[in-house]
């Protein structure tokens, strides 16, 4: 077994209470944090397309579909037409 105190292993005991509390935040909204991730990232660049956000977070886009689509459905975020009509931002 590896030595407990190895970088990932610190990394893990700061990262996973960090998590935890801003999920205990966010849960009073109803959001999780892939969800805030999108809401912050949307903030500070602005309206962008799936594939946008996907790049940005490096995640499938299938992700950020069914996230952005459980934000729509909060009514925290709506898509418009694009500059070419097969993209959404």
């Amino acid at each position: 077994m590896q030595e407990p105190h190895t970088f990932f292993y610190q990394l893990i005991l700061l990262y996973r209470p960090f998590e935890k509390k801003l999920n205990d935040l966010l849960q009073q909204h109803d959001l999780h944090r892939a969800q805030w991730i999108i809401l912050y990232y949307l903030s500070n660049f602005g309206p962008s397309t799936n594939v946008e956000i996907s790049t940005y977070q490096g995640v499938e886009k299938p992700t950020i579909t069914r996230t952005m689509s459980r934000l729509e459905a909060l009514g925290l975020v709506t898509h418009r037409q694009g500059n070419d009509k097969r993209e959404k931002k």
